[in-house]
């Protein structure tokens, strides 16, 4: 079917089949003849009457000359507009013999209406054709008739059932040649083409939908080469007119104001570009693809080029180089040089189409620079040639990464200019695609170029930053720090966009110069900005560009400032959720770059706007000194705020009111701070990223201790809450390793930011390398020897006073103290002074006795002194008072209860034997030091639309595409559930990990396609500092599980976890406080952590429970059909039904709630993103963006960091989130209230002596 494109254009040009006998006569005849019979017809329709009678035309020869006749009605001139309008009528009622056929519908054409239908379609034609002389209201109305006709075509296409594909070809013949009489250079002003253009080219873009798909692509590639061919011939004639009018002059850039037949040409061209565009991927015939890029005419930047045409063209061709459309990739110069017209200007220097709005065609050339930005590193030296070129031009090629900086430098310029938020946030999300696709291709190819060393660069190998140059001159602090020490810097790097450490600095930069010029009031590109150097601190870029690190963070601290130093009246949550993520950006900058804080004035600036976020002010900060710079970025003017001067009187923290901005603003830097305290240059932990703090609990540390088993009854633990924020768990007994009998004491140290294990003892030797392995120098140490030389003895009387002292006469003040004797004033008194005297004689009296009995035996023995020894190492210690004391917790003042507050005293013990605490601390452990998020993953194969069918997909790797596979383990790395401590995906086997006795030997299954990580027995994991992600591949083991208990009470996948034991309880200990918590939580499966709010105590605030798939199509037009609901029982993580608040608790989340990132791998070897979700100020996250083309090697990372984000911006947004660490600080202080053992201060040092239960 249309194998040769020269015969099928004649067949609908010069097509006769629309031709009358009638034409034959005169036209005088042909007009009575039609306008009787055709009258008298009508007069039989049910249009017309109630009731019609049958047809009395009962004969194929009878139908065959009313056809006829009706050919000709339906070319006559438009004054005989009611004969033209009747046989429309009659038409349109006899071609409901194709669905249900009307009474009047003559016999013959009941019988057999596919060879009737197709007759009618080629004389509805004659409707199409323009009238000459015809005023506007008769063409008008002929748009109007023509209209009907195709309404009335597409309710037959969409309900018959016996469409012939004769009847089928014919049909799409019929739309081909109607559309050549629209195109066709207008007559006169006004014509059927100019009146119906927009009408009746919308119904025909909606009756593409309606063919079988094999003549729809067919249809489809002949189409866009006919109109093209079309728009092309009037594109060419309408330039040469006015080139003629205007001297040569109207081909200028800017163009005049363009006549109507170009008008009118830009208008169809969108009905075709985009179905084209949106329905691409079929198999065309090769002989179509010699033409099929006529259109690239339209995209030429030259004196030939048309505003109108050019925007048109832009605007609906979003989608050209995001589909399977083999060599679309020759236009990739030509669209680029267009795409340079546009965005390297706010406002284009040449004239659009008036129908499209600047903003909108500046939207879809960023689509179109999205999709190609990855092109040259994929393609490298591939070739393109100019299709353009012609014998009198010699032939041009060019390749595609010569295309590369051309591309980087568009993308750079459109983000400098633009002013739209939704584009800004775009442009961003390409960004940060092209610096990781970069990075990640240097590292590949082991070709990272080394650039020169400037005198302000930190050396990479320097393990110390404040080494450099740089550092030190940047520590003298000086009036005009704020602009010397980074601003006016960031415009002197070089423009190296061709590697990435090039494109690195300059990204960095060009976003912080914009982010305080033009973003800082504006949450939705604020956040996108946040988003995007958080991105850029995890890439790895070699060597480090640590001046610009350190250029970064100074930035980051500068806009927290200055967002926190706004007046009153600008503080929002909107503002707050901005200084919120930056401190969570600063947080991942530190961590990744922990050589920023050797630098004196990085860690100055962090530890200020720290201070700044906690208690709303600086130390340094003086009213005097509070000033602002105007600073100039491009040409606007912008003041901000200066820096406090280094030399300022620091004001100490006691004497500051604590005022920060907010709750949220307090404890991101809370955050901050406790970061750098403890994983900023630490991170990953000994135990892996997957757990922040100790994995060790009071069942592991008991295992080790001097003894084996656990008691019966109690804890051999001792709790202690210090400040109502920290628990400590304090174990007298020494570890199972330490044979010395020194002072030991095991702390488990349970804080707002996780937990941690410490074994100290108090030593009376250092631990020196030399010493460590002498058991004797480290538990016994001896004595000095005696000294024999103990030079002369000289036998002196000592005296207190002089024999002159009874010389001296007594003065007043020697009389002030009166003798014993005067103060005796009655009887008692002189009786119990006898009898003190008595006492004193015959103590005095004894020792003398003494002395002279031991002078006696020493002369008898006549030997010399003995050295004394020292007594036997103390075996028992009270080491919990000895912590307590030595790190100054316990005092008078630590266990008095403040007075004009109802906070506990700052040192409290708790109830041990209160077997319910056991249970709270397990619930304690069970709060992540981290927020926690989970994607799920789906393969969905061509055609696929029931949940099970997809479920099903990842049984095999034979039924997944191989870059599946591989981009499953490119999102983060397999874990075991029984192993794992971190998150898991469900908190029913989060945050534990099995006993080795019960720890299942089974194999994993192998050759699966993904199944394997169901959450069963493994899952992949990926973990940073801030936040921890669990990536669940559902299979149909679980979407059976799930259709047999939808609650997930019995599901076997938890069943299996009873045995499992949290990290935070002695089995014994806890046992009762398991049973209570099933008992309240009786839906919850098994060994849940409880993170329901319990009556009468302060509630979890979790936040949304977002559901976030990342669906991988092997056909991208599935995503339409894609059943979200029905998929989402099967990624439950068990937060669905856990309580925000007392009295609230989240719903499931319907399916708007649901955002989804479809994946399609193009044959080009590039994948094509599609976003699905909320479109909110907060949803639009960012790298991803709907629509960008991405690279294979960054396709898994991108993903990842667009899941995060999303989760992020969720967890802004809501009103019921509060971060990990302030949940874990409400818990603790709920904890106090419940079990604090009230006592004073002898009860208390009392109980510090007396011995906990020990086996």
């Amino acid at each position: 079917m249309y194998a040769d494109w020269a015969s099928l254009q004649d067949e609908i040009q010069f097509d006769k089949t629309n031709r009358s006998v009638l034409h034959k006569f005169p036209s005088a005849v042909g007009k009575d003849v039609a306008c009787s019979v055709v009258r008298h017809i009508s007069q039989n329709l049910s249009i017309t009457v109630n009731t019609c009678d049958p047809s009395n035309l009962e004969s194929h020869s009878e139908v065959k000359w009313t056809m006829e006749v009706l050919c000709y009605g339906l070319s006559l001139p438009l004054s005989e507009n009611e004969t033209i309008k009747d046989c429309v009528n009659v038409y349109c009622e006899w071609l409901s013999a194709l669905t249900s056929p009307k009474l009047s519908v003559p016999k013959p054409v009941t019988e057999d209406p596919n060879p009737y239908a197709q007759d009618m379609l080629h004389h509805l034609l004659n409707l199409f054709v323009p009238r000459s002389g015809s005023g506007a209201d008769l063409v008008k109305r002929q748009a109007l008739m023509c209209h009907r006709v195709l309404r009335t075509i597409e309710s037959v296409a969409k309900e018959s059932a016996m469409l012939t594909r004769e009847t089928w070809e014919t049909l799409l013949k019929f739309l081909l040649a109607a559309n050549d009489s629209l195109l066709s250079p207008p007559t006169e002003k006004e014509d059927t083409g100019l009146s119906s253009c927009k009408l009746v080219t919308r119904a025909h873009e909606n009756k593409l939908f309606l063919f079988p798909l094999s003549a729809l692509l067919s249809f489809l590639a002949f189409a866009y080469f006919f109109f093209c061919s079309r728009i092309l011939k009037v594109f060419r004639v309408t330039c040469t007119c006015m080139s003629e009018e205007d001297g040569g002059n109207a081909a200028s850039v800017m163009g005049p104001p363009t006549p109507p037949g170009q008008r009118k040409s830009t208008r169809p061209l969108a009905a075709i570009t985009a179905p084209l565009t949106q329905r691409m991927g079929g198999n065309f015939y090769p002989a179509y693809y010699s033409s099929l890029f006529a259109i690239v005419l339209g995209l030429r930047t030259d004196e030939n080029m048309s505003g109108p045409v050019l925007s048109n063209i832009l605007f609906n061709s979003c989608d050209l180089l995001r589909v399977d459309l083999a060599g679309a990739q020759i236009l990739v110069p030509h669209i680029l040089s267009s795409l340079e017209l546009v965005l390297h200007d706010l406002v284009p220097k040449f004239r659009l189409c008036e129908q499209i709005p600047s903003v909108e065609l500046r939207k879809a050339c960023v689509h179109l620079l999205l999709s190609m930005l990855c092109l040259p590193q994929h393609f490298k030296d591939l070739e393109i040639k100019d299709i353009l070129s012609n014998e009198s031009t010699p032939e041009h090629t060019i390749s595609f990464i010569s295309l590369k900086s051309r591309t980087t430098e568009l993308l750079f310029k459109a983000l400098f200019v633009e002013t739209d938020s939704a584009n800004t946030q775009m442009l961003l999300g390409g960004l940060m695609l092209l610096i990781q696709d970069l990075a990640l291709c240097e590292e590949a190819d082991h070709a990272t170029i080394q650039p020169p060393q400037h005198e302000d660069q930190t050396d990479a190998t320097d393990p110390h930053a404040d080494a450099s140059q740089a550092s030190v001159l940047s520590n003298e602090s000086t009036d005009s720090s704020y602009t010397e020490s980074s601003y006016h810097r960031l415009h002197t790097q070089s423009h190296d966009n061709e590697t990435a450490y090039g494109l690195f600095g300059q990204a960095t930069s060009l976003v912080c110069n914009r982010l305080m010029a033009s973003w800082k009031g504006e949450l939705s590109t604020a956040l996108a900005a946040m988003e995007l150097l958080s991105g850029l601190a995890k890439v790895n870029i070699t060597p480090p560009n640590m001046l610009m690190c350190k250029r970064t963070v100074k930035w980051i601290c500068d806009f927290i400032v200055f967002q926190c130093s706004r007046p009153a009246p600008n503080h929002s949550r909107d503002l707050h959720s901005m200084i919120v993520a930056a401190f969570k950006c600063l947080t991942l900058w530190l961590v990744e770059h922990s050589r920023l804080l050797y630098d004196k004035e990085c860690l100055h600036n962090v530890l200020e706007v720290v201070e700044l976020g906690i208690s709303g002010s600086k130390s340094q900060k003086k009213s005097s000194d509070t000033g602002t710079v105007s600073l100039k970025f491009g040409k606007d003017e912008k003041s901000v705020y200066t820096q406090n001067k280094a030399s300022d009187t620091p004001k100490f923290k006691g004497e500051k009111d604590l005022m920060p901005a907010s709750m949220r603003v307090k404890d991101a830097a809370e955050a901050v701070l406790t970061c750098i305290i403890d994983q900023v240059g630490a991170f990953p932990p000994p135990c892996g990223p997957e757990s922040l703090f100790s994995l060790l609990d009071e069942k592991s540390l008991l295992r080790y201790a001097k003894g084996t088993g656990l008691p019966e009854h109690g804890s051999p633990f001792r709790y202690f809450v210090l400040d109502n924020s920290i628990i400590i768990g304090l174990l007298e007994q020494p570890l199972g390793n330490y044979e010395d009998p020194l002072p030991t004491v095991t702390a488990l140290i349970r804080g707002p930011f996780g937990r941690h294990a410490w074994t100290m003892q108090l030593r009376h030797s250092p631990r020196t390398n030399k010493m460590s392995s002498s058991k004797s120098l480290l538990s016994d140490p001896q004595r000095p020897l005696p000294n024999e030389n103990i030079g002369t003895h000289h036998t002196v009387k000592h005296k207190f006073f002089p024999d002159s002292v009874d010389k001296i006469p007594l003065t007043m003040a020697d009389k002030s103290i009166p003798t014993l004797d005067s103060l005796v004033t009655d009887v008692k008194m002189e009786s119990d002074l006898d009898k003190l005297k008595r006492q004193i004689e015959q103590q005095t009296q004894f020792e003398n006795n003494i002395a002279r009995r031991s002078q006696v035996e020493a002369a008898r023995r006549k030997t010399p002194p003995m050295e004394c020894k020292q007594p036997k190492v103390c075996q028992e210690f009270q080491t919990a008072r000895l912590f307590l004391s030595h790190y100054g917790f316990l005092s008078l003042e630590a266990l008095k209860e403040p007075s004009n507050c109802s906070l506990p005293p700052a040192l409290v013990m708790l109830d041990t034997s209160n077997t319910n605490l056991f249970s709270d601390i397990e619930a304690l452990d069970s709060i992540p030091s981290r927020d926690s998020d989970t994607v799920h993953v789906f393969y969905v194969k061509t055609g696929q639309k029931q949940a099970q069918d997809i479920v099903s997909n990842v049984s095999s790797r034979t039924s997944v595409q191989p870059q599946f596979l591989e981009f499953l383990h490119s999102l983060g790395w397999p874990v075991d559930i029984g192993k794992h401590a971190g998150w898991t995906g469900h908190v029913a086997t989060s945050w534990k990990i099995m006993d080795q006795d019960d720890a299942s030997d089974s194999e994993y299954p192998r050759g699966t396609g993904g199944s394997v990580y169901d959450g069963r027995q493994q899952v992949l994991y990926w973990a940073d500092v801030m936040s921890e992600v669990a990536f669940v591949v559902p299979s149909i083991d679980s979407y059976n599980r799930y259709l047999a208990d939808p609650q997930g009470d019995k599901s076997p996948q938890f069943m299996k976890r009873s045995s499992s034991v949290t990290l935070t309880k002695p089995r014994s200990l806890t046992q009762e406080s398991v049973d209570r918590m099933r008992l309240e939580s009786p839906g919850s499966p098994t060994d849940a952590p409880m993170m329901r709010s319990k009556r009468g105590r302060q509630p979890l605030m979790m936040g949304p429970d977002t559901k976030i798939f990342v669906v991988w199509l092997e056909n991208f037009e599935d995503h339409e059909n894609f059943p979200s609901v029905e998929l989402l029982g099967v990624t439950s993580t068990g937060l669905e039904h856990h309580s925000t608040s007392s009295s609230l608790t989240l719903p499931r989340a319907p399916e708007k709630d649901v955002f989804i990132i479809f994946i399609h791998a193009l044959q080009n070897g590039l994948f094509r993103i599609h976003m699905q979700g909320q479109t909110g100020k907060l949803t639009m996250a960012i790298p991803l963006v709907d629509g960008m083309v991405v690279s294979r090697r960054c396709l898994g990372n991108l993903v990842r960091q667009t899941a995060i984000n999303i989760c992020k911006r969720k967890r802004l947004e809501s009103e019921l989130y509060q971060p990990p660490h302030v949940r874990r600080k409400l818990k603790i202080q709920e904890m106090v209230k419940n079990y604090q053992m009230k006592m004073d201060a002898p009860d208390f040092y009392t109980a510090l002596f007396q011995d906990v239960c020990k086996e």
